[in-house]
């Protein structure tokens, strides 16, 4: 795939509405929080509400709605894995490390706004922003692993909120249809291009790092 190919230009800037806030707000079930309260997918948290969760690692915050996230199936584990295998031996002995277990993402700097996200798979070089909490900083690459529950999320919310960020490098993979696009930052704006599962990629931070989709999906 060439980088050059403008065709695939996006403008991520106004895709998602508050429209959208009410999808956000669709969880299925509620469950206690660690103070005895119960999660209400109605009401609007804080990240101070959201430490307080014994099992915060389950849920992620849009804007201050709680959003249950569902049990990987194995298919997306192993995506994970083979991801993560590929990447780890290649930051070996780098300044850099990946990450592929529940992250407190928290978007903006150091404040304790009211967006936490557990991305699948998260490259950071940036480690004077990780802290007890989890990680404020901005990583070189995030990337979602596509399920029902998240598609539309991970394709807007989050694309939108990791360009706001900077992240360089956004990554969706599609289990289903042994697919990636791959989101690459350029003049504040996402360009997306897309790989089917015999292509192979080159990392936009690390050039040298060549994955082979084929090897993801196996």
């Amino acid at each position: 795939m060439n980088f050059d190919d403008q065709n695939n230009e996006i403008n991520c800037g106004n895709s998602y509405s508050e429209n959208d806030s009410e999808m956000e707000s669709q969880v299925s079930e509620a469950v206690p929080a660690y103070d005895n309260r119960f999660i209400d997918p109605n009401k609007l948290y804080t990240y101070a509400d959201f430490a307080t969760w014994e099992d915060s690692d389950y849920w992620e915050l849009f804007d201050g709605v709680p959003i249950k996230m569902a049990t990987p199936t194995l298919r997306h584990q192993d995506i994970c894995v083979n991801l993560v295998a590929v990447i780890h031996k290649y930051l070996k002995g780098k300044p850099c490390k990946v990450y592929n277990v529940a992250v407190d993402f928290r978007l903006n700097a150091k404040t304790f706004d009211n967006n936490v996200f557990h991305p699948d798979l998260i490259i950071i070089c940036d480690f004077d922003n990780i802290d007890k909490e989890g990680y404020c900083g901005t990583p070189e690459m995030v990337v979602e692993v596509l399920s029902p529950s998240t598609a539309k999320r991970d394709k807007t919310v989050k694309l939108n909120a990791y360009q706001k960020k900077g992240v360089e490098e956004y990554w969706i993979i599609d289990p289903k249809q042994n697919t990636v696009v791959v989101y690459v930052l350029s003049e504040d704006k996402y360009i997306a291009y897309p790989y089917k599962e015999t292509d192979i990629v080159k990392l936009q931070k690390f050039k040298d790092c060549v994955i082979d989709l084929s090897e993801v999906f196996e």
